[in-house]
């Protein structure tokens, strides 16, 4: 798939930000078309922390390389990658790519050996000499999330980078809300997503089935697409133990993956990165022209009112977070009016049924607290399931309406900044949904309060045989009455507390996008009056000559964007993408 990287259209794009005085654009260019041009993509092994992620990795290589440990990584995503010999290389903050050893890959990716990234480590790299990375895959390790440790920031700002994804799972427990977040977020920028259970050696076959089946059916229900969930051991697999599950399966997937979907992944991602440097271009381009048109005062002036708009966007951050919180109040108002009715009218009846299903006569002691818990766990769910059905579609629909209206009034405010004199603004096209998609997923979960349907204790356990022999059965119902009232008090409530925790993260993401795109419209504007200043102060020759040069830029970049735009899908039969790259 080597293709001549000089007549690459990311190559040309390079070239042109260079022109333009962008370093940074042309440096990006420059590293997505080399991983291009040489059918590099990127499978990137994501998961909570100590899932064996590392492991897993080591095993797919035949090679324990990557270190595993008691202790999380950084925040630090390790790529490895074919190499004709076993190497690594580190790149620090303000440096060039350095060489080091295998074996002191931990001094730079394990918080024991780099705590909190204290040695300002940008990126490693891992080169191996094996048959699964010759084709073009690269697999990279992230950090797991859900440690002490600030590493979960770098792994969600890596899923943009990634071309398929491995989500590793684990038995205990099966999946939790925030790997249900981070599948989700996975599966708005790939198509490709493979799911394993690991550590199926530590549980048993029924063990592992359950927590299996139970992943499978919330991945399904939040991605809205089949899932399948290979049960395996890394472990297993890497010491060469022969009894490892789904491991076959798993492997015959990626296979899979790599023969059918390489290239038109290695396809996707140039088209996207194309997409994105080159309308970032085109703003620095624009506003680059605007600074050498206009009067150098003019243009300084506009500086400086970016920079106050830039200071008063955080008023008016703050005036959108107090309209976000009361209407998120009424919400949440509403919300617990409803559950307040709902709990008063199913308390009797779920009270009836569980006094109808506990009549038994010839139950007494344990076995009429088995009964009855097992009853009040049962009665509950069946009343609750329904209204928590119902509240979920309310509740989605009104969460989408105060999104959507926040998210047009972010980008009323972004755009009333660049009627204001930020024209900035408007050259990047800047909006929240074209940065960021806005929006929290649940992570509800009914709870049901299992461990309380056995006896708190051993005391309880002989009081119960106490009770038996007397034939009191007052104490256990009871018990189980209170069971049953605090399943449903629970479940309503906590539902109530999962919205507005998700209304608090997009808020969050909201203000997190505005700075972000006043930020950029920033670094334009500054590097513009730079050369603004430069070129007229060498004469109206040197800006009649700089204006003309970006309008060519210009065109060039169009053309670009024209030319990606004809490419032919590979899987459709179209131009392999070394032949594509070279139009």
């Amino acid at each position: 798939m080597q293709t001549d990287v000089a007549e690459s259209p990311l190559d040309h794009l390079a070239i042109l930000a260079s022109r333009a005085g962008s370093e940074q654009i042309a440096e990006a260019a420059r590293s997505l078309a080399e991983r291009v041009a040489e059918g590099r993509f990127y499978l990137a092994c994501f998961g909570q922390f100590k899932r064996g992620k590392s492991t897993l990795l080591d095993a797919l290589l035949e090679d324990p390389v990557l270190p595993v440990g008691i202790l999380p990584v950084t925040a630090i995503p390790t790529v490895v990658r074919y190499g004709s010999e076993r190497s690594a290389r580190v790149l620090l903050r303000g440096a060039q790519w350095r060489r080091i050893e295998i074996d002191a890959l931990p001094s730079y990716v394990s918080e024991e050996g780099n705590p909190e990234n204290a040695k300002d480590a940008v990126a490693v790299e891992v080169f191996m000499p094996s048959d699964l990375l010759a084709t073009g895959l690269c697999l990279v390790d992230t950090p797991g999330i859900g440690s002490v440790f600030a590493s979960s920031t770098a792994t969600y700002d890596f899923i943009p980078h990634i071309d398929a994804a491995l989500v590793v799972l684990g038995a205990d427990p099966p999946i939790t809300g925030e790997e249900l977040d981070l599948a989700e977020k996975i599966s708005r920028q790939v198509e490709h997503i493979l799911f394993v259970l690991n550590k199926a050696d530590r549980a048993s076959k029924e063990e592992v089935a359950t927590a299996s089946e139970f992943a499978r059916t919330v991945l399904e229900r939040r991605l809205k697409r089949p899932v399948e969930i290979f049960e395996i051991s890394a472990k297993n697999q890497l010491d060469g133990t022969r009894d490892n599950h789904r491991w076959p399966q798993f492997t015959a997937a990626l296979s899979q993956l790599m023969s059918v979907s390489g290239r038109r992944l290695v396809w996707l991602a140039q088209k996207r990165g194309t997409a994105r440097l080159a309308a970032w271009l085109q703003a620095t381009i624009a506003e680059q022209r605007n600074a050498l048109v206009e009067p150098l005062e003019r243009t300084e002036a506009r500086m400086l009112r970016l920079g106050e708009c830039i200071e008063q966007s955080g008023e008016a951050i703050r005036d959108l977070r107090l309209l976000f919180a009361a209407e998120q109040q009424r919400l949440i108002d509403r919300l617990e009016e409803r559950r307040q009715r709902f709990i008063a009218e199913i308390l009797s009846l779920a009270r009836a049924r569980l006094a109808a299903n506990t009549k038994d006569a010839s139950r007494r002691g344990p076995a009429l607290r088995r009964l009855a818990m097992e009853s009040a766990v049962s009665i509950a769910r069946e009343l609750l399931l329904p209204w928590l059905d119902e509240e979920t579609g309310i509740i989605e629909k009104e969460y989408d309406r105060i999104t959507k209206r926040f998210t047009m009034l972010a980008n009323d405010l972004l755009r009333s900044l660049a009627q204001a004199g930020v024209p900035q603004l408007a050259h990047l096209g800047a909006s929240i949904e074209g940065y960021r998609e806005l929006g929290v997923s649940s992570h509800f979960q009914f709870h049901r309060f299992l461990r309380i349907t056995q006896p708190a204790s051993p005391l309880r356990h002989i009081a119960d045989f106490g009770m038996a022999v007397v034939g009191v059965t007052e104490p256990i119902l009871s018990d189980a009455e209170r069971l049953l009232e605090r399943i449903i008090e629970t479940n309503t409530s906590r539902i109530a507390s999962d919205l507005e925790e998700r209304l608090a993260r997009a808020r969050e993401e909201l203000e997190v996008a505005i700075r972000t795109v006043l930020v950029r419209a920033s670094n334009i504007a500054e590097r513009a009056l730079l050369v603004a200043r430069e070129s007229k102060s060498q004469g109206e020759a040197t800006v009649r000559r700089h204006l003309a040069e970006l309008s060519m830029l210009n065109g060039e970049v169009a053309h670009i964007l024209e030319e990606m735009s004809e490419l032919a899908d590979p899987s459709d039969g179209g131009l392999s993408l070394s032949a594509a790259s070279t139009l």
